[in-house]
């Protein structure tokens, strides 16, 4: 049974434990999902209802929704009271021609309460609008600069992922407190931004130092191709993790290309970023030719030890580039 039939029945069973619009809402999906109309009636008595759906009920012909909240009959009605009679009596004779007129204005008037609750609900905006009309996620969308339709395409991962995270994303500068939270609620994991990250940079043959050159001693002068920059790169720590979850985040697995495309839209196109993983001491295994656990890799989960390790491993580093096309 899916869920939307399951949630439907239980509709059926106890309309009292829904709002007035969820059971709309379902009651539509229901009637959709069928083939067949919904009629929503207004039932004609003077006493005030204790719920707004008295009941609701299908077959195979319709969807039938009896609402206490909007119609031309009832307690609550526009009209003065003798049309509730009149239609209470009309039902009564099993005639229902009036009660089937004054029905036909009470559903329009149904949908459009409904629709003015919901207009400013944003939870409710969010759940039943339909995605490309939906005014909400437009401007989450636009709040983190993924509002034309090009760009919605590009984003790293699905909608709801990075609409979650649009607050911390809407700023024009991220900090690491920011993208660390990101990344945390995303992988359900440990995990630490460290700034300044040593990284070492190759000199343009064109910028060394030469004998010949025109370079000043402690100004502008080098040795070696190579440079130590602290500026533009930082590190994602994860962890300690356990063994299943260092696992799931080696290179080539969905979840670490995930988190890493995640993090580069986070930081920016500017800084780049290593991911070190770092497994729980208790969890580093023992290196052995064949069995039936995980194969090991050279460089990711093989280990020469023969005692229990005394500090967890942080040798697994991977690079941003990387783990990204992996």
């Amino acid at each position: 049974m899916t869920e939307p039939r399951a949630l439907f029945d239980s509709l059926c069973q106890s309309p009292h434990a829904f709002e007035p619009l969820t059971a709309l809402r379902l009651a539509q999906m229901e009637a959709k999902q069928r083939g067949i109309p919904i009629q929503i009636t207004a039932p004609p008595t003077g006493t005030l209802a204790p719920t707004a759906i008295a009941r609701v009920s299908a077959d195979a012909t319709a969807v039938r929704v009896e609402a206490n909240f909007a119609g031309l009959v009832g307690p609550l009605s526009p009209l003065p009271p003798a049309w509730t009679e009149l239609a209470a009596a009309d039902r009564r004779r099993r005639a229902g021609g009036l009660s089937a007129f004054l029905d036909l204005f009470s559903a329009r008037l149904a949908i459009l309460f409904a629709r003015a609750a919901a207009k400013y609900d944003l939870p409710v905006l969010l759940q039943w609008a339909p995605r490309r009309a939906n005014r909400v996620l437009t401007a989450l969308h636009a709040l983190i600069g993924l509002a034309t339709p090009g760009l919605e395409t590009r984003a790293p991962l699905r909608q709801d992922a990075i609409l979650l995270h649009s607050g911390l994303l809407a700023g024009r500068t991220r900090s690491s407190v920011a993208v660390a939270a990101i990344a945390r609620r995303h992988l359900g994991l440990p995990v630490q931004i460290k700034q300044f990250q040593q990284r070492w940079r190759e000199v343009p043959q064109a910028e060394q130092t030469r004998l010949n050159g025109s370079r000043s001693l402690g100004s502008d002068a080098s040795t070696g191709s190579w440079i130590r920059d602290r500026t533009g790169q930082v590190r994602v720590i994860i962890g300690p993790v356990r063994y299943s979850d260092f696992l799931s985040l080696e290179p080539g697995q969905p979840r670490l290309r995930d988190f890493a495309q995640l993090v580069r839209f986070a930081i920016g196109p500017v800084l780049d970023f290593d991911i070190q993983v770092v497994l729980d001491r208790r969890d580093i295994p023992e290196t052995q030719l064949g069995g039936d656990g995980p194969q090991p890799r050279l460089g990711w989960n093989s280990w020469a030890r023969d005692a229990e390790a005394a500090d967890d491993s942080f040798e697994a580093i991977i690079d941003g580039k990387k783990a990204m096309c992996a």
